[in-house]
This record gives structure tokens, C-alpha cells and sequence, in this order.
């Protein structure tokens, strides 16, 4: 079993690359997890069903809404790799308490600005039809819960 080394000055344990990544992986998968309900309850206090929810998260107007479910899943579990790869090298000194839970907020917001600027309107989906207010209450849910969750791991 390989030891951890003590990176930084605030002495936080360095993990081997393959396991940030998988930490970042499953932290993005619990972290979309928590933005597909807080967006499911949201759609049901507007009268619709989750289902017409996520049949928005689908590439093409055939595929279902649990297609678009793991969709939603699958990305979140993305950007979550690629938030604890960033954070492991870039972040070192956010990795703990309310400073993580904080990147993991501005992270989330800057992949909601993303989202709403370059990748909806660039592959033309429904979601741009949600409400820019429900979408940014669900990505900064899912940035506090993936800093929170990954600081854990």
C-alpha cells in the first residue's frame, strides 16, 4: 500500500492522481445526484413531472427522460473528475472546510454560466427552456455538495 505525501505547507495528504480522480468521479455523481432532486421537487412545485424535466437533459427529442436521468448523471460525474483533478492541482489550499464547499460553489456557477452561454446554445437543448433561476439554484447546490463531498474522501 503507497503512503500518502504531505504536500503544502497546510500539510493535506497528496492522493496518487487515480484516486483524486476517482474521488472526483463519485463526489460528481453524488453532487448530481442532489441537483436531479432539488430540479425534480422544483419542476413539481411548477406543475410538471420530472419526467418532462429530464427528457430536457436528452440529446434528441426520441431518447427518454431516464436516458436524460443517467445523461445528467454521467456529465455531473464529469465535471466532478475534472473539479478534483483542478482543485488537486491548482486549488491545493481549497481542498478543506468552507473553503472547498466555496470552489466547489464557484465552480458550479462557472459551469452554469458555461452551460447558459456556450454548451445549451450550442447544441440546442431544451434546457435552455428552464428557468435561468432553477438552473442556477441547481448548480450551486451541486458545486457545494461536490466541495463538501470531496473534501470528505
Amino acid at each position: 500500500m503507497e503512503e500518502h505525501k504531505l504536500s503544502s505547507p497546510m500539510m493535506i495528504p497528496s492522493k496518487p492522481v487515480g484516486d483524486s480522480a476517482v474521488d472526483g468521479l463519485l463526489a460528481g455523481l453524488v453532487a448530481g445526484l442532489a441537483m436531479a432532486v432539488l430540479l425534480a421537487g422544483v419542476t413539481l412545485l411548477r406543475g410538471e413531472t420530472p419526467a418532462v424535466l429530464f427528457s430536457r437533459f436528452a440529446f434528441d427529442e426520441q431518447t427518454s427522460a431516464l436516458a436524460g436521468f443517467f445523461s445528467h448523471l454521467a456529465v455531473s460525474a464529469i465535471y466532478g473528475l475534472l473539479f478534483a483533478l483542478l482543485q488537486r492541482l491548482l486549488l491545493n489550499h481549497w481542498r478543506r472546510g468552507l473553503a472547498a464547499m466555496v470552489a466547489g460553489l464557484v465552480y458550479g456557477l462557472t459551469l452554469l454560466a458555461l452551460a447558459l452561454t456556450v454548451i445549451l446554445p450550442g447544441a440546442a437543448s431544451p434546457l435552455l427552456q428552464a428557468p435561468p433561476a432553477i438552473l442556477a439554484a441547481g448548480h450551486a447546490l451541486y458545486g457545494l455538495v461536490l466541495g463538501w463531498v470531496l473534501q470528505r474522501m
